[in-house]
């Protein structure tokens, strides 16, 4: 069949063969002669050349040293019967489907040759029919071979460049040689110059017929191995499992040499090296070593591009010269690729055996639960900013997954079932992933992957459901959820999100107000924090409004401040770890836990944000101190980082001194972080800097410290621009509020929800729960922001005394904001 100048054998082989990948020996039955050598021998070349005029065509190729002729009526036919011939002659059949399979043409389907009647008479005369198989097979040499590489039975003909039949026939009379003897020497002719060949390789392009007089074919590709239809790599992952057998290392590349290189060790200590172009060739060219030298497998046909060197390989050997790793050449050539890096710089394999690598989630789902695959559900959202739900009920029990894509909606929810199902672990093997328990809530880690599930659910809802189509772009993701029960791995309870928050940038100091219109810092922490103290007037609220037993706050004694109901809890989730402290570590080092190894100048210290920017610096004495005239003077808007503010949290609770006056102070009883935890460096950043400084509490206030965990998933390195916008809700909202990060407003230029002078309105309109505070309600409205807060004297001094001792202890420098900024009134 012909499709524009173009040879196709069965148009649909190309799909059939996409889709059966490297399955397709399992199929062998479906395919044609011609399909069935493209497995085998998918670099083929076939000359068909017209035979005479009787429409009778020659088909030729040149197979393992041999020429292979074929003669059939139509050119089609010519090439089916040359491929049928080689299956037979090679029994290429038989390793796959039994011995005689070749022999007798029983798999696929196959065509016998067919001579033409006159020279199909002639030859029968001369020679028997069971020897006419012989005749047609000749031998041809590679042009590049000297006569002295050929076998016996070119030497005694006096071979010196090729064979046909016609030289054959005409020689049989006068050398008085007979069919048999020939026959017996061509079984034992020297095919030492087969070894010179280059091995095949699959080819995806095919010569287009010019002209009906001399065409060549290639046949069509398959898309597998003609040495084996599976990978190095496919073929570790069946012989060994990962996480349990053996592990890979991160990847590097030598920058003298442009090789990269990665590591696999097995967990009794053998470790093996890889090398190629690209990671995906270093990770074959590993595996296949391990597998000769464990298990003895192979040779593999690499690809080129694996290994120390780029020469081609010959077949019945190993690409590239495989070198046993306990070879001092191999390591001499790891020292010189790696140069002064020592081999321990590469990661440890996992130890663990609960691991799942991020890229084999879905596989060992699949292998877990065989079939799996139909019974999943997948939905999408209408709209633009529509998300993809996968759902699937395994044993009663419903998960669900969603994501952006179909894919990740997939990878989602095969990774909820490997969590929450079997246990597995799908955080990256690092050091210092330790969970630190506090004393009210003990976990394994299920706590944190239940607050990562409902804050990142509820931000993919409201970013669908919402109006601003660039509302998921981020870089952090915070948020705060409320539970009521006690908070165990083994609880039901879903978390209800009180409030999210996104960004990681600062207000510049071009667009300072004194009014209380701007919001200064827009890290998703941060906003977090200011919606929930919405949201705990909003509770107030209730209280005034008569509905005091829906309200989360209750008076202990009837009297007296307000405090939370039983059992009710805050946690904090961050899909990264925060800015400043608990930033100052190296991810990629298990080395890296004590301060002296960079320096206490480095850790444990405050640090301040960078305006309009990313990342925290340590504050000096001498910039600790800010003015209202320096800022507009284009002297840097210095914010405090988001360690440090956390950990005042952790002081002074999360109410704020105007809320303070109102109810006792709210503490955080956990905070699960999505990525970059370490436990020796986060709970430092948190509380632990400020544990012996000798703070002075009063009777209100402690030192909170609150259970501290990564999360089950692992969320990825977000490196990309971050978006000059920061998202924000409350569970007492409707939509969401989008914050221009340079502004400090709305995007339209209207003060945000979130500013000084909205929540100092929601503190003088708020909750009259009893005559006193309404008296003093009015007292203060004729005072500023700044004497609000200055009416908290427990708060204040307690804070002021933190500051202090911070001071003091060399632990740094509290930036205060100018007073002008919260000198305003409403």
């Amino acid at each position: 069949m012909y499709n524009n100048g173009r040879f196709n054998s069965r148009p649909n082989f190309r799909q059939t063969m996409k889709k059966k990948k490297g399955n397709a020996l399992a199929h062998l039955e479906k395919f044609t002669a011609v399909q069935q050598l493209a497995i085998f021998a998918p670099d083929l070349t076939i000359t068909v050349t017209q035979y005479n005029e009787n429409q009778f065509f020659k088909a030729s190729t040149f197979f393992r040293g041999r020429q292979i002729e074929a003669i059939h009526k139509g050119k089609k036919s010519a090439r089916q019967a040359l491929c049928s011939k080689i299956i037979k002659q090679f029994k290429l059949l038989d390793e796959h489907r039994g011995a005689g399979a070749s022999e007798s043409m029983s798999i696929g389907m196959h065509l016998e040759e067919e001579l033409p009647n006159s020279e199909s008479n002639s030859f029968k005369s001369e020679i028997s029919s069971d020897h006419l198989q012989s005749m047609e097979v000749v031998t041809h040499m590679e042009p590049e071979l000297k006569s002295e590489q050929a076998g016996p039975l070119a030497k005694a003909h006096g071979y010196t460049g090729s064979y046909n039949c016609s030289n054959i026939l005409n020689q049989l009379d006068n050398d008085g040689r007979t069919i048999p003897k020939m026959e017996a020497q061509a079984q034992n002719m020297d095919t030492s110059y087969v070894n010179l060949m280059p091995p095949p390789v699959i080819n995806h392009t095919r010569s287009v017929p010019r002209n009906n007089a001399n065409e060549e074919y290639k046949l069509p590709s398959t898309g597998i191995s003609t040495h084996d239809a599976k990978t190095p790599t496919s073929h570790l992952f069946e012989k060994f499992k990962s996480g349990v057998d053996f592990q890979f290392s991160d990847t590097i590349r030598d920058d003298n040499t442009g090789l990269f290189v990665i590591q696999l060790g097995f967990t009794d200590g053998v470790m093996f090296e890889g090398y190629g172009r690209n990671k995906k060739l270093a990770k074959h060219h590993a595996c296949a070593v391990a597998l000769e030298a464990r298990l003895h497998m192979g040779p593999f046909d690499l690809p080129e591009g694996c290994g120390l060197g780029n020469k081609q390989s010959k077949p019945g050997s190993s690409s590239n010269s495989f070198i046993k790793p306990t070879d001092a050449a191999l390591l001499n050539q790891i020292d010189s690729l790696i140069g002064k890096a020592k081999k321990e710089s590469f990661p440890s394999p996992s130890k663990d055996p609960m691991y799942v690598e991020p890229g084999r989630i879905i596989s060992r789902v699949n292998e877990l639960h065989p079939g799996i695959g139909s019974q999943i559900v997948c939905t999408q959202d209408e709209g633009k900013q529509s998300l993809f739900h996968c759902s699937v009920n395994i044993m009663g029990t419903e998960f669900l997954g969603h994501g952006r894509a179909k894919k990740q909606a997939k990878h989602d929810l095969c990774s909820k079932i490997l969590r929450d199902m079997h246990g597995y672990n799908l955080k990256a093997p690092r050091a210092g992933q330790e969970i630190f328990c506090s004393e009210d809530i003990q976990t394994r880690g299920r706590v944190a992957d239940k607050m990562q599930d409902a804050i990142v659910m509820k931000f993919n809802e409201l970013c669908t459901n919402g109006v601003d189509q660039d509302a998921h772009k981020m870089k952090v993701l915070a948020g705060i959820c409320m539970t009521r029960e006690p908070v165990t791995d083994e609880s039901e309870e879903t978390p209800t999100v009180i409030a999210l928050g996104t960004g990681t940038k600062t207000m510049t100091g071009d667009y300072i107000s004194s009014i209380g219109t701007a919001v200064i810092d827009c890290h998703g922490e941060i906003i977090s924090r200011r919606n929930l103290k919405r949201y705990f007037y909003a509770e107030l609220q209730k209280i005034t409004n008569g509905e005091g037993l829906a309200s989360i706050f209750e008076r202990k004694d009837g009297q007296g401040k307000f405090a939370l109901r039983d059992g009710i809890k805050f946690h904090l989730y961050i899909n990264t770890t925060t800015c400043g402290d608990a930033r100052v570590f190296n991810p990629n080092s298990d080395d890296d836990f004590e301060d002296f190894n960079i320096g206490k100048g480095s850790r444990g210290i405050l640090r301040s944000k960078i305006e309009n920017g990313e990342g925290t610096v340590p504050i000096k004495k001498e910039e600790s101190v800010l003015t209202w005239d320096g800022i507009i003077g284009n002297a840097r808007l210095k914010t405090m980082s988001c360690s440090d503010k956390v950990m005042r949290w952790n002081v002074l609770g999360l109410q704020g001194a105007l809320l303070n006056q109102l109810i006792e102070p709210i503490y955080l009883s956990s905070i699960s972080l999505g990525g970059l935890y370490h436990r020796q460096h986060f709970p430092r950043a948190m509380f632990e800097r400020i544990d012996d400084i000798g703070l002075d509490l009063g009777s209100s206030f402690k030192l909170n410290k609150p259970m501290m965990s990564p999360c089950g998933t692992e969320e990825p390195r977000r490196a990309k621009n971050t978006p000059p916008f920061s998202i924000n809700w409350c569970i007492i909202d409707e939509t969401l509020e989008k914050i221009d990060t340079v502004t400090g407003k709305q995007t339209n230029k209207i003060s945000s929800r979130l500013c000084k002078r909205e929540l100092f309105q929601l503190y003088l309109l708020g909750p009259v729960v009893d005559k006193s505070y309404a008296t003093k309600i009015q007292e203060i409205k004729t005072k500023s922001y700044l004497d609000a807060k200055n009416l908290s004297t427990e708060y204040q001094s307690v804070k002021n005394g933190l500051y202090e001792k911070m001071k003091s202890s060399n632990v740094g420098y509290w930036v205060k904001k100018p007073e002008e900024f919260e000198s305003f009134a409403i």
